[in-house]
């Protein structure tokens, strides 16, 4: 019995897929079941998976896109709690461990999220994103896929969508967050790698921004903000910025990023 199940849509991401696959595999005590659908890649992917043989469950084969990969490795998901994490995205040490206490202490609770590290191609942080609670009326979608877990009963049947290429995250979240309750961690859950072949570098104009809208205005009537990090305080921005986790807080210092991102 798995403690919570991880899906891993990849495709071509062997500079960083080791990196996420260790993210997953070193949380601690919890069971992981991690399942990688991989849509054939043909750089080193599949020789890092086959290293991992017997610790985790990979398919290699053509798929319909990422969404076609999420249900794929939904359908394998067999434990209480999932996880969506993209090969080239990590999580942080003892992620698992706060969301899983946290939905043992709030049974009601369908999907929990936190706040995000920018990281680059070279694992360097380059920022740090801090979502705040989920709330539909301020037309924002902040809910990171690297941070948010959810029930695997929460909704049953509920899938991501296969005509989406960039917002099956907002269809798919934001609908479990519009009919259930959902809770806010201030706690930093994850990396997301910014890099010049991510999706978010290249479709963002023309593909991520008019799905978003059409998904959000299906949802809940409006226009939807794409913007992960709402207006906070410069008194919050500092206390989140010490909040860091050793050794993110030293890179950027390392950086001198402070005045950059705290506006200080």
């Amino acid at each position: 019995m798995y403690d919570i199940s991880i899906l891993m849509p990849s495709y071509n991401q062997g500079d960083y897929i080791r990196q996420a696959i260790d993210s997953v595999l070193g949380q601690g005590s919890c069971r992981v079941q991690l399942i990688i659908m991989d849509g054939g890649s043909i750089d080193q992917t599949l020789s890092i998976l086959e290293s991992y043989s017997g610790r985790i469950y990979y398919s290699s084969a053509p798929d319909r896109g990422q969404s076609h990969a999420l249900n794929k490795a939904l359908d394998m998901a067999s434990a209480p709690i999932i996880g969506w994490l993209n090969s080239d995205d990590m999580y942080l040490p003892g992620a698992f461990r706060s969301v899983l206490s946290s939905f043992e202490r709030n049974k009601e609770v369908a999907l929990i999220h936190g706040n995000r590290i920018l990281i680059d191609s070279k694992s360097e942080v380059v920022g740090f994103s801090v979502s705040g609670p989920f709330n539909a009326d301020s037309n924002r979608f902040n809910i990171c896929s690297e941070t948010a877990f959810w029930r695997a009963n929460c909704i049953p049947m509920h899938r991501f969508r296969e005509d989406l290429r960039f917002a099956m995250d907002v269809y798919f979240l934001a609908f479990i967050a519009k009919a259930k309750p959902h809770l806010y961690l201030n706690k930093y859950l994850g990396c997301f790698r910014c890099h010049g072949e991510s999706k978010s570098s290249n479709l963002w104009d023309k593909v991520a921004l008019p799905e978003a809208g059409e998904v959000w205005r299906s949802l809940f009537g409006q226009d939807v903000i794409l913007d992960t990090t709402p207006p906070i305080s410069r008194s919050d921005k500092l206390i989140n910025f010490l909040r860091l986790p050793l050794p993110n807080l030293v890179s950027y210092t390392k950086l001198k990023l402070k005045r950059q991102i705290l506006g200080l």
